[in-house]
């Protein structure tokens, strides 16, 4: 079977879960290879601050050592050979792979679709998560496998080098986006703020900046995004509890996946407009206590919960690692995309 991954090059959720479906399944020993054209590459956004640094994922990808292809032609994918495309798309972003929708193809199109949109063409669509399906109501055809996620790949933190051993730490990793912003963990953690406690934050927007200045929070530190995956899980050990806050919601919720599969638990609050599958990722047993209303006080309260009671806190850290490497594995995720493309491949 030859599997084409279609891709783009950014820090998103969706080119995230692509690299590490794509590591998965050539670990499992299928024929891939990878596909992109000039959208692929990160493009300013006026959802970014200006002059953000753009951080692109190609040589990542470069690194896995097998065959990529510049496509100036959709027509072109048909000379491949492929058995499969898998594109990640959101369903409505045709801008991504021009004419793709009306290419005669001699190959299956399987659809990763991170946002429950439906008109972009597929043969089959993967969502990551039952929350996605129920909040657009989908009735085409579809199967549900959650996104891979980045493993452990360190066992050392970050706290010699902050200067913050002994401290309990409090962190937030997402996207600079100003349309997911939101200040609740800022808020939250400004009602816990003392001498013993800490909080990082990865890839802030000026908003979070601002925020934290105006809240007059002084244990704070701030990181730029970065792409150094090593990093990234050191800082995942640095935490003690990850602070999801996305005024959205979330479709998946890749960060909060990876923290779990740190032993880290995980404090969430609903947004607005989006599915809310962070209930759905955590599991149910978990999110009936650790997911709450978009309200700092409430917020503030599950954080607090976690700092102060050891017995909770070993007990929630324990289950959610075990939750994320039962279903989050990107090998294991890998394989189920292995099942659906022999079901569909006749």
């Amino acid at each position: 079977m030859i599997v084409g991954q279609w891709v783009s090059f950014g820090l998103g959720g969706a080119d995230k879960a692509s690299y590490y479906l794509i590591k998965g399944l050539i670990e499992l020993g299928v024929d891939v290879r990878i596909f992109y054209n000039e959208w692929s590459f990160p493009k300013p956004s006026p959802q970014l601050d200006s002059g953000v640094l753009l951080l692109s994922r190609y040589d990542q990808y470069k690194d896995l050592n097998v065959p990529m292809f510049e496509i100036k032609n959709v027509e072109n994918l048909n000379n491949y050979n492929l058995n499969i495309l898998n594109t990640h798309r959101g369903g409505d972003d045709f801008w991504l792979i021009p004419g793709l929708e009306k290419l005669h193809c001699n190959f299956k199109i399987v659809e990763t679709n991170f946002h429950g949109n439906l008109f972009t063409r597929a043969d089959v669509r993967v969502f990551p998560s039952y929350t996605m399906i129920e909040s657009r109501s989908i009735q085409y055809r579809y199967v549900i496998i959650p996104n891979p996620i980045m493993p452990k790949l360190s066992n050392y933190n970050l706290r010699k080098k902050f200067n913050i051993e002994g401290k309990f730490v409090f962190g937030r990793i997402g996207r600079p986006a100003k349309d997911i912003y939101s200040d609740t963990c800022l808020r939250a953690y400004k009602i816990l703020e003392n001498e013993n406690n800490f909080f990082i934050y990865v890839a802030p927007c000026n908003e979070a900046r601002m925020d934290a200045h105006k809240l007059g929070i002084k244990n704070i530190l701030f990181i730029d995004q970065i792409l150094d995956e090593v990093y990234i899980s050191k800082l995942y050990n640095t935490f003690d509890v990850m602070c999801h806050s996305n005024k959205m919601g979330e479709t998946f919720g890749n960060t909060i996946a990876e923290a779990m599969m740190h032993g880290k638990p995980v404090v969430s609050h609903f947004g607005k407009d989006w599915p809310q599958a962070q209930k759905e990722v955590l599991g149910i047993d978990y999110s009936k206590h650790y997911v709450c209303e978009n309200n700092a006080e409430k917020y503030s309260s599950l954080m607090n919960k976690l700092m102060t009671d050891k017995h909770e806190y070993d007990l929630w850290s324990l289950f959610l690692e075990l939750v994320a490497n039962k279903y989050y594995n990107y090998k294991s995720v890998a394989a189920k995309y292995i099942e659906l493309y022999k079901r569909i491949v006749i």
